[in-house]
């Protein structure tokens, strides 16, 4: 979170630095500390499917939970 802060600054100030409103803050080494076990199972993902109570929602699950794992990839790293 206080990385984002920063970077969010950077970008509203339009500069390479962080501005000193922000450059104080001490953000620290950012990891994934995400494990295998912490991401939903192909079973869980079907018992998800299967507990929707409409098509929309059954749809909506059926498509984002394959995705989930690939967009969180993708935001992990800083857009050029």
């Amino acid at each position: 979170m206080k990385l984002t802060l920063k970077r969010f600054y950077k970008w509203l100030y339009d500069t390479d630095n962080y501005p000193e409103l922000v450059s104080w803050i001490k953000a620290g080494n950012v990891r994934n500390t995400k494990k295998a076990s912490d991401m939903l199972t192909e079973d869980d993902i079907k018992q998800l499917i299967a507990a929707c109570l409409n098509s929309r929602d059954s749809i909506s699950s059926a498509i984002i939970a394959p995705i989930g794992s690939l967009l969180s990839y993708c935001l992990a790293y800083p857009m050029s």
